[in-house]
This record gives C-alpha cells, sequence and structure tokens, in this order.
C-alpha cells in the first residue's frame, strides 16, 4: 500500500507581494511552511508576510555584517568543578542591528547556513578562537581548550579541514586545545561521508565535541564508532534534572562516558540545586548562567587563572 498526501499553498497576489520578485520569495517561503505539514492547505497571511519582511532583512544585516567584520565573539567560560577553576571556554558568535537590535543565533544561523553566508562567519570565529587561545597561551593563563560550533555546510566544504590546519599553523595552536563542537546528526548521518576530514584533522590535534546531546538521535552506540572526546548534555536535562527520569537519563550518560574515557559538559546549568547533582554523578565541566554568562573577547581573560 502507498500513502499519499497532498500539501497546497494560496497566496493573493499582489496583496502580498507588489512584484514578481517578492512574490518568488513570499513562494520560497510558504513551499517550506507547507512541507512541514502532512497534508492539507494553507492561506498566506499577515503574520507570514512579517516572518517573509523580517528573514529578508536579517538576509541583508547578515551581508552586511559579513563585509563590514559586523559580528562579534563571546566566550562562554567553562568551569571545572574538579580543579575548581575555569578552564575552558565556548566561542559563540553575536549579531546586533541598529534597528532589530539583538538577533539570537537561534534565528541568524539558519538562515545565514540556507544562503551560505555561515562559511564565512565559521571562518571568523574559528580565527577569533585560535587568536584568543595564542592570546592567553602568551599570558601564561591556564586554558585547555576552546569550542567552537561546526556547521554541516562547513564540513562538507573540500578544503575545511586545510583551512583549520593553517589556522592551527598559523597562531601555534597546541594539540588538543582547538574541540569542535558537531551534533548528533552531523556525526551520525554524515560520519561515513566525512571520514577523511575527521580522520585529517583529528591527526592534527583537532578534538571533537558531541554538542547538545539527547536531542537528536542519542543513540549511546553509536557513541563506540565516532571520535568524540567530550559530550555537551543539554540544556533540556538540565533544566529538568530534579525530575526523576531526567535525573536518572543524565546519571547514566555520565556514567556511560567514563567509562568510553570521554568527559562531560553539562550546558545551561543556572542554579546550585543542578551543580549539586551534577557533581555527585561526576560532571567535570559545567557551563551556564550559574557560572558566567558569556562575555565580550576582551573581557574573557579575567576569568582564567594565571600559572604560577
Amino acid at each position: 500500500a502507498i500513502k499519499c498526501s497532498l500539501s497546497a499553498g494560496f497566496i493573493d497576489f499582489p496583496k502580498y507581494a507588489s512584484n514578481s520578485s517578492q512574490l518568488i520569495v513570499s513562494i520560497d517561503y510558504f513551499i517550506s511552511i507547507c512541507e512541514k505539514q502532512a497534508g492539507g492547505y494553507i492561506e498566506f497571511n499577515d503574520s507570514m508576510l512579517a516572518a517573509v519582511t523580517r528573514k529578508n532583512k536579517i538576509v541583508k544585516i547578515i551581508n552586511e555584517a559579513v563585509n563590514n567584520n559586523g559580528f562579534e565573539v563571546y566566550f562562554q567560560p567553562i568551569y571545572d568543578v574538579t580543579k575548581k577553576i575555569y578552564n575552558k571556554a565556548e566561542a559563540l558568535v553575536r549579531l546586533c542591528d541598529t534597528e532589530l537590535g539583538y538577533i539570537s543565533p537561534a534565528e541568524f544561523i539558519p538562515i545565514a547556513e540556507e544562503t551560505g553566508l555561515i562559511v564565512k562567519i565559521g571562518r571568523f570565529v574559528l580565527e577569533s578562537a585560535c587568536k584568543k587561545i595564542r592570546e592567553l597561551l602568551d599570558s601564561n593563563y591556564i586554558i585547555e581548550c576552546i569550542n567552537v560550533n561546526v556547521s554541516p555546510v562547513e564540513l562538507n566544504l573540500p578544503d575545511y579541514s586545510d583551512f583549520i590546519i593553517s589556522l592551527i599553523e598559523k597562531y601555534s595552536i597546541p594539540k588538543g586545545m582547538i574541540e569542535l563542537e558537531v551534533t548528533e546528526g552531523v556525526l551520525i548521518n554524515s560520519f561515513e561521508s566525512n571520514a577523511k576530514v575527521f580522520g585529517k584533522l583529528l591527526e592534527n590535534g583537532v578534538i571533537f565535541a558531541l554538542d547538545d546531546f539527547g536531542t537528536g538521535y542519542s543513540a549511546l552506540s553509536y557513541l563506540m564508532n565516532v571520535p568524540v572526546k567530550t559530550i555537551k548534555i543539554d540544556r533540556s536535562f538540565i533544566s529538568q534534572i530534579t525530575n526523576s527520569v531526567n535525573s536518572v537519563i543524565v546519571e547514566g550518560v555520565i556514567s556511560i562516558a567514563k567509562k568510553l574515557n570521554m568527559s562531560t559538559i553539562a550546558e545551561g546549568v543556572e542554579n546550585k540545586s543542578q551543580l549539586d547533582i551534577l557533581t555527585k554523578y561526576g560532571c567535570e565541566s559545567i557551563q551556564g548562567f550559574y557560572f558566567s554568562k558569556p562575555v565580550p573577547y576582551n573581557a574573557v581573560n579575567a576569568s582564567f587563572a594565571i600559572s604560577r
């Protein structure tokens, strides 16, 4: 038996588009909405027009920011509960516009991926992370690594590994000090196709973290076959860690990670109750507002201790 469904959309022209170019843009957005529903029809409305208009504005803002150094890199320090120091950080890209104000990465990153602009953004963040590592090392700060998120779009580039290796050489980055954060979907769906990329980067001292663990496939068996050093437990589990089910899951993930010689970072820790439970379960590192919000590039140095 074959099951079929039909999705249809209707746009009132010229009410929602004054010319053919605007109509095509609206249709593209509309198609993406229709594809997400299993059958039925949708009529283009005012809220959709507002969404299309905002998206177009953000595309323009991203373009301008890419060409005029409009992005900023913030760093969120990561606290080691065993050593009782900040010894890691995650590099986070930020975008602010005079009209729209602060634009969340959750909103502009997917648009940047869709337009291909994520490549230039990602390279800017990577180089900023390398610059910061070199700066911290030269000033004798204690730093183990800086984490950088990597997009599937970047991984598919033929020169991606070469670009990272060139930065490692340019800034003389010691092995293990750049940790790329990839999602479960990237590792599981694209590991074989990107095996050479992962292998080349591993050979050159790049390490990998599995980001947002628990929100995707969550197949623990995959951890045996992927080159991951760190598991980042998603904030959705941490926010509800006092719930018995979530508590058991988090404890289990930390236990399995230890047996596989992987470290764990808990994301989104905001209070002492969460910290106490995670410490009891043996989670090594904590990332979240309880210890530190993301801070500007020039302010993060104050978080780290100086080697004596």
